[in-house]
């Protein structure tokens, strides 16, 4: 495993009923209409840190839910070794 770990990298996690409704309630408030569902594999979504952090970290408070996304988040596509 490496040692540092660049905001830029994408990392996949598994959002929850409660994040997906959060996604198109700001993105709606920003565009005013509904998005295209965020792509997700085998219920894995794959996000830039940064960006994940951004639009679903404010909705992530410890001992307290509905969380955004899942806890465990994976630094590989879990889809890959789930192909081989």
């Amino acid at each position: 495993m490496k040692d540092t770990f660049n905001l830029n990298e994408h990392v996949w996690v598994k959002l929850t009923p409660s994040g997906r409704k959060r996604l198109k309630e700001d993105y709606f408030d920003l565009c005013g209409c509904i998005p295209s569902p965020t792509k997700e594999v085998n219920g894995w979504s794959d996000w830039q840190l940064w960006e994940l952090m951004s639009r679903l970290g404010r909705y992530c408070k410890i001992g307290f839910g509905p969380h955004p996304f899942e806890p465990t988040i994976s630094f590989t596509d879990p889809n890959e070794s789930e192909s081989q």
